[in-house]
C-alpha cells in the first residue's frame, strides 16, 4: 500500500501471501467489500501450486488499520474453492447490487481445448462467472445464493453461476451507470474477446471461441448463444485484460469509453457501443507492457500495472514531440549500397534458412543486420535480438537463363528494444526501387502502374501477386514462434543426416559474430532422418507451424513443428476439429490414405479453407506430391479398406478405358465425390491422365455442383479462366432457396463472415452500408453482380481515402469527419484515426472496395440463392 498522492509515495506490504501461506503461486482479485469503512472486510482470490481440486482459493479477510494497512492472516475465511492449475480466472468485484462477483476460467491448458470438457457444464463452478451473497449464509455454504441467480432451479446446475461458457475471463468489471458487467476472456488460437454479460448467458466455449465454431459436435448447456461485443484477432491481441469504463478527467474525450489492453502485445483501446452495438474503436496506444491489470483511484483516474514491475497511468499524447521521416523508398533503408544489385551495406549480411517456405513460385534472398557489436542469442525457438535488429527477405521470379531473379517485394522486420514492426516494399517494373506498402496490403496485377509483374508475364510469371497487410504478416510473425521465423538454431543449423546437406548459414554467421559463440546447432529428432519424412515435415514447418504450434493461432490440435514427435503432434488419426470436409471417415492424416486426409485436402484445394490460410494461395503440386508419398509410407493403425487405393484404381480405369463415352461416364462418377475429384488431379499432375481428359475437366468445370470439387479442380483451368466458374452463379434464381441457411451463411461462416462489416435486420456490425431494403433496391442479378466485382461501384459514402504522414506511415479508412484543422478516418478493423490536416503530406481516394474480391468463390449456385434469399427479405426473419 501507499498514498496515491504522495510525490515519493512509500510502499508498505500489506501481505506477503507466500511467505504466509507455504504453497501459493499467484493472487489474482481483490476486492474490498461495499462498507469497508464499518467492517473492515477484503476478499482475496490466490492460487495454490498445483493443479488440485480446491487449488484456487476465495477468502475473507480482516484487515487492521491501526497504522499502516495489514491483513489479518488468521482472520482468513476460505468461502469457495475451485480448480487449481490453468485459466484460474480469479477476479473479484462488487456489483451495484452489492453481491460478489467472481470469474473462474476452464481450469486447463491450451491444448486440448477445455480439456475437462466444462465450458458448458453447469454442474461445476468452472469457465463461469458467480455472483454469491458475503452477508448471508446458506447452509452448508459459508455464503448465501442470491435467490434471483438464473439457475438456482435448474437441476444438476451450481446455484452460483451468473453466466457461463467463458475460457478464462481475466478480469472484469461493472459500468457504474447501466451497472453492465464487462469481461476480458482470453480466447484460444485466434480470437481476444470483450463481453457484455447478460444474467444466465452462454457465451459458448468451447463450442464457440467467440463467434467462431470450435468444437461443434460437443454437448452444448442450456440457452442460445451470446455473441461477444468485440473480438481481437491474434495479430492484435494475443491475451486480453478486461479493464473499466473511463469516468476520469485527464482526457476528456475518452469519459464513457470502456478503456482495455492486452497482455502479450501491450495494446490498449478505447470502445464505445450502444447496447451490443459497438460505435467506436480505437487504439490508443501500442506499448512495451504486459497488462495484467487496470484499476480505478477515486478520482475515477485509470492505473495499468504493467507484471514486469511498475504502475502508470493514460495522459494526453504530447504534440510538440516530432518523429523522424519514415523511409518510403527501399534505397531510403540504408540496407543496401547498390539498391537495383541488392548489395547490401556494410554490416548488412546474407543468410540461408534450411527450410524455405513456399511463395508461389518466388525464390528468396535474405538479410539481417545487428548493431556491431551486439550478436543474437540462440534460445531455440525463441532468439534474443538486440534493438535495432533488422531482417529482410527478397521474394524474385526466377530468371531462366539462371540470372538474378526478378525481384516483387522485399519483406522487413524491425525491432525496437520492445517489439517487432512488419513492413512491405513493392519493387518498380524496372527493378530499380521499391515503395512502401500501404499497411493494409494490396494486390498487385500486370496492369497496376509500374507493376512489377509486368515483366513476368513473358516468364510465366504471376496473374496476380497478394502483398500482406502488416497484420497478417505479425499473426505468423508472433511470439510464439519467436518473431522471426527463419532465424533460430533450427533453421540456420546443417541438417547433416541427409546424403545433399542443405545449405546452412551457422559456420559463417558464427565466424561474423552474428551468433553468440556457445551456442550450439538443433539436433533433429531421428525420426525425422529419412528423407522422405524430413522433406514433408520440413515443408509443414515452414509453412504450417507459424500457425500450428501451441498458442500461435491454428484453431486445432494439431503441431505441425518440425522437432515435435509425431505421435504427439496431435495429427496421426486424429478426427479433424473443424469439418471433414466431405471425407469419408476422415481424420487430419489418416497414415496410407491421403484421400482422407483433411491436411492434404487442405493443401491441395484452392479457395475458403485452402492451407496455409496466410500467404500463397496457389498449390504447390510438387510439394502436395511429397506429402501424398509421406502419407502413404506412414502404418496404418489398423487394417481396413484403403480409400486412395480404391479411386486411384478408378483413375488408372478411366485412363485405361478405350472409348470416349466411357471416359466420359468415369470421369463423371470420380468427379461426384471429393476424394474422386483428389484423384483425377492426382492423376493430372501425374500425367497419368491425358490432355482429353484435361480438356474435358476444362470445359465442365462451371457444371460441377460440388463446391469442394470445384475448389479441387480450379488450377486446372487455363490462365485467366479460374474465375469463369462464376456464370454458373447465374443460375441461382431457379432453386428453391432458403433464407435461414441464407441468414447462416451471412453471419455464421468463417470464410464470408458478411455480418462483421454489414448490418441486416439488425445483426451485424456497423462498418459499410446497411444492406435492409437492399432486395427493393437492386434485382437478383445486380445484387449478384455487386457481391461478384464489389470495386465496379462504391457508393461515394464508403469510399477508402489512402493518407500518406509526414512519419511515413500510411493508413486507409473511412471518411467520418473532416474539418480545416483535422480529419478523423475509420479503418477496416473498426479502429478510429484522429489525424491532423498538417500531417497530411499526400491522399488520394482508393479505387477498391473495403469489401474483398472473390468472397463467392468455391460457392454453389444452392448458396447464392440462400444467401439472396436472406438479403431480400422485406422484414426481420
Amino acid at each position: 500500500a501507499f498514498q496515491a498522492h504522495d510525490a515519493e509515495p512509500s510502499l508498505h506490504s500489506v501481505v506477503r501471501l507466500k511467505e504466509t501461506t507455504p504453497g501459493v503461486a499467484e493472487a489474482y482479485g481483490l476486492a474490498f467489500h461495499p462498507r469497508f469503512e464499518e467492517n473492515h472486510q477484503v476478499f482475496v482470490c490466490y492460487v495454490m501450486g498445483g493443479g488440485a481440486e480446491d487449488g484456487t482459493r476465495l477468502s475473507r479477510f480482516k484487515v487492521d488499520l491501526s497504522d499502516s494497512p495489514r491483513l489479518l492472516m488468521e482472520s482468513e475465511e476460505i468461502l469457495l474453492t475451485w480448480k487449481g492449475g490453468g485459466h484460474n480466472g480469479g477476479c473479484l468485484r462488487f456489483g451495484p447490487d452489492g453481491m460478489l462477483y467472481i470469474s473462474t476460467g476452464d481450469g486447463s491448458g491450451p491444448v486440448p481445448p477445455d480439456g475437462l470438457a466444462t465450458g458448458q457444464d453447469l454442474s461445476d463452478l468452472l469457465a463461469s462467472v458467480l455472483r454469491i451473497d458475503v452477508d448471508q449464509v446458506t447452509p452448508p455454504l459459508a455464503y448465501g445464493i442470491p435467490p434471483d441467480n438464473p439457475f438456482v432451479n435448474t437441476k444438476g446446475a451450481r446455484p452460483e453461476i451468473w453466466a457461463f461458457g467463458f475460457r478464462n475471463p481475466f478480469k472484469m468489471s461493472f459500468e457504474s451507470r447501466s451497472g453492465d458487467l464487462w469481461v476480458g476472456d482470453v480466447g484460444w488460437e485466434l480470437w481476444e474477446l470483450v463481453t457484455r454479460v447478460r444474467k444466465g448467458g452462454n457465451y459458448g466455449w468451447s463450442i464457440r471461441e467467440g463467434s467462431h465454431p470450435i468444437q461443434p459436435d460437443a454437448v452444448k448447456g442450456p440457452g442460445d448463444f451470446m455473441d461477444p461485443l468485440v473480438e481481437h484477432p491474434h495479430s492484435e491481441a494475443a491475451s486480453i485484460t478486461g479493464g473499466f469504463h473511463y469516468r476520469g478527467s485527464r482526457i476528456p474525450e475518452w469519459r464513457g469509453a470502456y478503456i482495455y489492453g492486452d497482455w502479450q502485445t501491450g495494446k490498449i483501446w478505447a470502445l464505445r457501443n450502444e447496447g451490443d452495438r459497438v460505435t467506436e474503436l480505437q487504439e490508443l496506444l501500442d506499448s512495451s507492457l504486459q497488462i495484467v491489470t487496470f484499476a480505478e483511484n477515486h478520482d475515477r483516474e485509470l492505473w495499468i500495472f504493467d507484471y514486469g514491475g511498475g504502475m502508470y497511468q493514460l495522459a494526453p499524447q504530447d504534440t510538440s514531440i516530432k518523429t523522424a521521416a519514415f523511409p518510403t523508398q527501399l534505397s531510403q533503408t540504408g540496407l543496401f549500397e547498390d539498391t537495383k544489385l541488392q548489395r547490401p551495406s556494410q554490416g548488412v549480411i546474407s543468410y540461408r534458412v534450411a527450410m524455405e517456405p513456399w511463395e508461389n513460385g518466388a525464390e528468396s534472398r535474405r538479410w539481417i543486420a545487428v548493431p556491431e557489436p551486439i550478436p543474437v542469442e540462440i534460445r531455440g525457438q525463441s532468439p534474443v535480438f538486440p534493438k535495432g535488429s533488422v531482417l529482410a527477405k527478397t521474394l524474385s521470379w526466377p530468371n531462366p537463363d539462371g540470372s538474378r531473379g526478378i525481384p516483387i517485394e522485399t519483406q522487413i522486420l524491425h525491432f525496437d528494444g520492445q517489439e517487432w514492426a512488419a513492413y512491405a516494399y513493392v519493387w518498380n517494373a524496372q527493378g530499380s526501387d521499391a515503395f512502401l506498402a500501404p499497411k493494409e496490403g494490396q494486390w498487385l496485377d500486370p496492369e497496376t502502374p509500374e507493376s512489377p509483374l509486368k515483366p513476368l508475364q513473358s516468364l510465366g510469371g504471376p496473374a496476380r501477386w497478394q502483398v500482406a497487410s502488416r497484420a497478417d504478416c505479425l499473426r505468423c510473425h508472433n511470439s510464439w514462434n519467436g518473431f522471426a521465423l527463419g532465424w533460430n538454431a533450427l533453421q540456420l543449423s546443417p541438417h547433416r543426416f541427409l546424403d545433399d546437406d542443405l545449405p546452412s548459414s551457422w559456420e559463417e554467421l558464427k565466424a561474423a559474430a552474428y551468433i553468440k559463440p556457445e551456442a550450439r546447432p538443433a539436433k533433429l529428432p531421428e525420426e525425422n532422418h529419412d528423407p522422405l519424412t524430413y522433406r514433408a515435415r520440413s515443408y509443414l514447418h515452414a509453412n504450417c507451424a507459424p500457425c500450428h504450434r501451441e498458442n500461435a493461432g491454428g484453431m486445432v490440435d494439431a503441431m505441425l513443428y518440425l522437432d515435435k514427435p509425431l505421435k504427439q503432434a496431435g495429427l496421426l488419426d486424429q478426427k479433424p476439429m473443424r469439418g471433414a470436409l466431405e471425407l469419408p471417415d476422415a481424420r487430419i492424416i489418416a497414415p496410407g490414405d491421403p484421400f482422407r486426409s483433411v491436411l492434404y485436402l487442405r493443401m491441395a484445394k484452392t479457395g475458403a479453407g485452402h492451407m496455409p490460410l496466410i500467404g500463397p494461395r496457389d498449390v504447390d503440386a510438387p510439394a502436395l506430391n511429397e506429402i501424398f508419398d509421406w502419407i502413404i509410407s506412414l502404418k496404418p493403425s489398423k487394417l481396413e479398406s484403403n480409400l486412395t487405393a480404391s479411386v486411384m484404381r478408378q483413375v488408372e480405369a478411366l485412363r485405361d478405358a478405350d472409348s470416349s463415352q466411357v471416359r466420359q461416364k468415369r470421369l463423371q462418377a470420380l468427379l461426384a465425390t471429393v476424394p474422386g475429384a483428389l484423384g483425377v488431379a492426382r492423376g493430372l499432375d501425374q500425367a497419368l491422365l491425358d490432355d482429353e481428359i484435361a480438356n474435358w475437366v476444362q470445359t465442365q468445370f462451371t457444371e460441377l455442383s460440388h463446391p469442394m470439387v470445384r475448389d479441387v479442380l480450379r488450377r486446372f483451368l487455363p490462365p485467366g479462366e479460374e474465375n469463369t466458374a462464376e456464370k454458373s452463379l447465374l443460375s441461382f434464381h431457379l432453386l428453391d432457396a432458403d433464407a435461414i441457411r441464407g441468414e447462416r451463411l451471412f453471419h455464421e461462416d468463417a470464410a464470408l463472415q458478411c455480418g462483421s462489416c454489414h448490418q441486416v435486420h439488425g445483426r451485424g456490425r456497423v462498418f459499410g452500408p446497411s444492406l435492409d431494403g437492399i432486395g427493393s433496391k437492386y434485382d437478383r442479378q445486380a445484387l449478384l453482380g455487386h457481391l461478384l466485382h464489389p470495386s465496379q461501384w462504391v457508393d461515394p459514402a464508403y469510399r477508402l481515402l489512402n493518407v500518406e504522414l509526414r512519419d511515413g506511415s500510411s493508413l486507409s479508412g473511412m471518411v467520418r469527419e473532416e474539418n480545416q484543422n483535422s480529419l478523423l478516418l475509420l479503418d477496416v478493423l473498426g479502429n478510429t484515426h484522429e489525424l491532423k490536416q498538417a500531417d497530411l503530406v499526400e491522399r488520394s481516394w482508393s479505387s477498391l472496395s473495403a469489401m474483398p474480391e472473390g468472397l463467392l468463390e468455391g460457392r454453389s449456385p444452392q448458396e447464392v440463392a440462400d444467401l439472396m434469399a436472406y438479403l431480400r427479405q422485406p422484414d426481420a426473419p
